[in-house]
């Protein structure tokens, strides 16, 4: 049997002690090992479920984009819709002030005939307007260039032609 320092038996060293500590051991390890287990288990089944949910995510974000896109092309088709439109009511509306002019100078008693120098007058203030109406747009343009093309279409009303 061991001595400790005072020439006593060391009774805390005793074989059975050891081996019932070993036997604790073994069964700690023991446990231990199957609970290691357990959590690696838990730990592969999140990490399966977290690579679905990113697959799924991932598609996910890729429908988002393409209804992104079909969203600006559906946007963009409205837009040259509205242009055309306006195009249109803009010529039906000059073609009827056109009309109204027709039929004036058709009448009984007509309006008496522009002198030039008024109509040359006329003609260079609608000019005037017309390019302040365009220097207007390539401003608003500059400033916001993500509705370019949408003021681009709104200076291209102010080149319709007249029919004569």
């Amino acid at each position: 049997m061991p001595l400790d320092s005072e020439g006593k038996k060391d009774k805390g060293n005793s074989n059975v002690k050891k081996r019932k500590e070993a036997v604790t051991l073994r069964r700690n390890i023991k446990s231990t090992n199957e609970e290691i287990m357990k959590r690696d288990k838990e730990v592969n089944l999140a990490e399966e479920e977290l690579e679905d949910k990113e697959k799924v995510a991932n598609q996910m974000s890729s429908e988002q984009q393409q209804i992104e896109l079909e969203v600006a092309e559906m946007q963009e088709k409205i837009n040259d819709m509205l242009y055309q439109k306006q195009r249109v009511v803009d010529s039906n509306a000059m073609m009827h002030r056109l009309l109204r002019k027709y039929k004036a100078l058709n009448a009984p008693r007509p309006p008496p005939p522009a002198s030039p120098r008024s109509t040359v007058r006329l003609l260079s203030t609608a000019e005037e307007e017309k390019a302040a109406v365009l220097r207007c747009v390539a401003a608003l343009q500059e400033e916001f260039p993500h509705i370019g093309d949408v003021l681009g279409r709104v200076g291209a009303l102010t080149q319709i032609e007249i029919p004569i």
